[in-house]
């Protein structure tokens, strides 16, 4: 696996060289790593679609301004055959999805919308966790409950926030005075026989902002259980009471991967905050940059267990 892995990597670096040369255009990219591939079985398709996609990351430098438009007619103008129309059909394809997907006994279906967002579906219930989206607000019909990690805006939605009060449905975070609120550590029961294991964490080097939450999905998942340490910095910190089967850690954080899948033992990795668009392309000696594809992936090589890069908008089965 590794051999592969190495191999894969390789072609990354010579195909970069041609990316320019050959574009095609984010839609059809988009589509054919959806449609085609998965984040479980990384590729020579795969990479070459990601290869083609990152040069279109590398060279967007206007997505503050689509985040800070208003327009919807300018908007959609934004969006065609950039990278902010991958961002906006990841969305639009949770939404078809989600109220689709019939999600069988026993196992769960799991989307990453953007950044450490996802969303998770049992048999019986659906959840998201640190969902931060320009129009996030749109999924709160089909969410029964929301966690969000820490207070930084790239791991929330302030309107998903209201639509989810609105209808009744907790939100849990370290910084909302809701009702929900999580000052240390907690045992949670938001609906049926889910339960959550929450505790506040340090974020780097500083105070504990970040709760991490294990997260049993239930009797109907065969009780499947994800463990998202949002942007959680030391691996010692990481608190587990049962097995995980999924372990969703920020790439570039800090945290040091490979002692922090010991301390789990996870079934897999999703390795995630991949390609925050809110941070620079490049930024010598800081780790807030945009995690390209590439360095997430070599990092997944020596994790020492299962560890995949989902896209945006990708679904997976567990």
């Amino acid at each position: 696996m590794k051999q592969l892995l190495v191999t894969l990597l390789c072609s990354f670096a010579m195909l970069m060289g041609f990316a320019q040369k050959n574009l095609r255009s984010v839609e059809s990219m988009t589509n054919q790593l959806w449609k085609n591939t998965s984040c479980k079985q990384m590729d020579n398709t795969r990479m070459e679609l990601l290869t083609d996609l990152q040069y279109h990351f590398d060279h967007c430098d206007n997505f503050g301004k689509y985040m800070a438009c208003t327009d919807s007619a300018t908007e959609r103008e934004m969006e065609k055959n950039t990278v902010m129309g991958f961002y906006n059909e990841a969305l639009n394809r949770l939404l078809r999805e989600i109220p689709a997907e019939k999600v069988p006994y026993g196992s769960i279906a799991v989307w990453q919308l953007y950044n450490m967002g996802y969303v998770v579906k049992t048999p019986k219930y659906c959840f998201g966790i640190d969902l931060c989206h320009k129009h996030a607000d749109r999924l709160a019909p089909y969410l029964d409950f929301l966690c969000i990690t820490h207070p930084h805006g790239d791991h929330y939605n302030n309107e998903l926030n209201k639509a989810m009060a609105d209808a009744g449905k907790p939100v849990y975070s370290n910084f909302i005075d809701n009702g929900f609120k999580i000052d240390d550590r907690a045992v949670l029961n938001p609906v049926g026989d889910i339960e959550i294991m929450a505790k506040r964490v340090h974020h780097g080097q500083d105070a504990k902002i970040v709760t991490t939450y294990q997260i049993d999905c239930g009797r109907a998942s065969r009780n499947k259980v994800i463990f998202h340490s949002g942007d959680a910095y030391d691996y010692t910190e990481l608190e587990k009471t049962k097995d995980i089967d999924i372990f969703i850690p920020h790439t570039t954080v800090g945290l040091r991967l490979r002692k922090a899948a010991k301390q789990l033992n996870p079934d897999c990795v999703l390795l995630s905050h991949v390609l925050e668009m809110g941070h620079p392309v490049k930024y010598p000696g800081s780790g807030f940059y945009r995690i390209p594809y590439v360095d997430a992936i070599r990092k997944a090589m020596f994790i020492g267990c299962n560890a995949y890069v989902p896209i945006w908008g990708e679904k997976m089965i567990f």
